[in-house]
């Protein structure tokens, strides 16, 4: 009996045991399951986020290339020999100047199809292919009519076609339009430009934009439903709708939803491809009405979750494995945000530096055109009756002969020394650079007749300053000014620059004492 209970015992020791070990596997299976649980939907998430970031990243280089294109058209329209031009479209000296300047900064732009200027009604006066030149783009009414529409109402009259099939070469290009008018606001002219997609498509081909082994990236016209580009070249250019692409129903679905909003968006859907299940991961750039999508099949962007399900049914015994294989797992994720986080704020710091040379003048150093047109836009300056706003234009008159006598450098550097002469004199104003060879200086002073007195003390001191020879790598230079002073304390707005050219043209060399003087305030 001893024997039999002492068999008992064993028994039920081991039973016990048992039930330890089994209650030790329950215990730390459900602790794996739950870790497993977590770090995948971790993992899930880290994924779509890092390749929501990847389409962000290519919608932003998309609005930098749109960016990039806009500062181009507006940089050429500014230019001297293109506003001489408008200005006198029968003078053959003005049209060759400006065949010759567009030909000079077609060669330096990269993915360049054409830029070129034209009248109002689009007979081209200088043009990137000199072929051109003569031809009137827009012969019907209803076309032309519906450009200058949209340039007219389109913020700084500059009207962004966004990516098109050009008609010319039968390439996707960026187009845009800037009309150009002259001081009464009468249009007198437009600039085209375009640029080809090229770049933007071998920069998403040399940077591997692919998630998966099976995945394929799209830019989707949400306003006219079709393939702006594509990793399948074959769909670029087609309708959604269009049989022979077989554009599965989310991605109508999805396209017509966002054409609603003007909102920039990020998400993710799924939908099937050739009878598989696929995972989509879009960005949406509001104002551009452009999606762009990247896909990849469930399977393989998330093996890495089902392995983790198989690792956990073969290696439950050996907990610790597991669980640092997960630690290491994790910590390799985190590393690649970590490099992802680098990436953005990097692109975030290339964006700023171009947005900053948007609003520069990089030879003076004074702020442009774009700068005063942004600082002084109707809305943006509070009124002023006690301490109104001093408008003073300085010219340089006939400075292209200064170009042509001693050459560009030559008047690059005179340019500089004006500015610099204007900050001196002017302390505390802010310059502008508003076109090739005119300075505007802005500053506040008092509206009583001493305020007056005293703005025209430190023009007259500027004046005296710049008759004098301007020194430079050639020699001594001498210069020819014009100026004007227009004051303003209540409606400021961009009305203040044509007053100052139109005070400007009323009078000849400017000398001390004599600079001509306008108060807007009592027009």
């Amino acid at each position: 009996m001893a024997e039999v209970k002492l068999n008992e015992k064993q028994k039920r020791h081991i039973s016990k045991m048992g039930l330890i070990i089994i209650a030790q596997v329950v215990i730390m299976v459900t602790l794996t399951i739950i870790m497993v649980l977590v770090v995948s939907d971790r993992i899930d998430k880290m994924i779509v986020a890092d390749n929501t970031a990847i389409t962000k990243e290519k919608c932003a280089e998309l609005e930098l290339y749109m960016q990039n294109s806009s500062t181009i058209l507006s940089d050429y329209t500014s230019a001297g020999e293109i506003l001489d031009v408008l200005e006198h479209p029968d003078d053959p000296e003005a049209v060759a100047a400006a065949q010759a300047y567009t030909e000079r900064i077609s060669a330096g732009l990269k993915n360049l199809e054409g830029i070129y200027v034209s009248k109002w009604n689009t007979e081209v006066l200088a043009h990137t292919n000199p072929k051109v030149v003569g031809i009137i783009t827009r012969r019907d009414p209803e076309s032309l009519n519906d450009l200058h529409e949209k340039i007219i109402n389109s913020p700084e009259n500059m009207y962004s076609a966004g990516i098109i099939l050009s008609p010319a070469s039968s390439q996707q290009i960026i187009s845009l339009y800037k009309g150009v008018f002259d001081s009464s606001g009468k249009p007198i002219g437009l600039v085209g430009l375009g640029i080809l997609t090229d770049g933007i498509v071998e920069d998403m081909e040399a940077r591997n934009t692919k998630i998966t082994s099976d995945s394929q990236y799209y830019m989707i016209d949400t306003h006219n439903q079709k393939y702006v580009f594509a990793h399948n070249k074959d769909l670029m250019n087609k309708t959604l709708d269009d049989p022979a692409v077989n554009t599965p129903p989310e991605f109508i679905s999805l396209s017509n939803e966002l054409a609603a909003t003007m909102e920039n968006k990020s998400g993710t859907f799924t939908f099937r491809r050739d009878g598989k299940l696929f995972y989509g991961i879009y960005s949406y750039v509001g104002y551009m009405g452009q999606v762009f999508i990247i896909d990849g099949s469930t399977g393989e962007l998330f093996r890495l979750t089902y392995d983790m399900l198989i690792y956990l049914i073969i290696f439950t015994i050996i907990y610790i494995a597991v669980a640092f294989f997960f630690y290491r797992l994790v910590k390799k994720q985190e590393e690649t945000v970590s490099r992802l986080d680098k990436s953005m704020k990097k692109t975030a710091k290339t964006k700023e530096s171009l947005n900053a040379a948007i609003f520069q003048d990089i030879l003076t150093d004074c702020r442009n055109r774009v700068s005063f047109s942004n600082d002084f836009e109707r809305g943006n300056i509070q009124d002023s009756p006690d301490h109104p706003y001093y408008f003073m234009m300085f010219n340089i008159a006939m400075f292209s002969s200064i170009n042509i006598l001693y050459g560009e450098d030559i008047g690059d550097e005179v340019l500089t020394n004006v500015a610099n002469t204007i900050r001196t004199n002017l302390e505390g104003a802010e310059l502008y650079r508003t076109g090739s060879d005119e300075f505007v200086a802005v500053m506040q002073e008092q509206g009583s007749l001493a305020g007056r007195t005293r703005i025209c003390s430190y023009a007259d001191q500027t004046i005296a300053s710049l008759s004098n020879p301007i020194n430079t790598s050639a020699g001594p230079v001498n210069a020819v000014f014009r100026a004007s002073i227009v004051k303003k304390s209540t409606g400021i707005d961009l009305s203040v620059l044509p007053a100052l050219k139109d005070t400007l043209n009323q009078s000849g060399q400017a000398t001390p004492g004599q600079i001509p003087f306008l108060d807007m305030d009592t027009l």
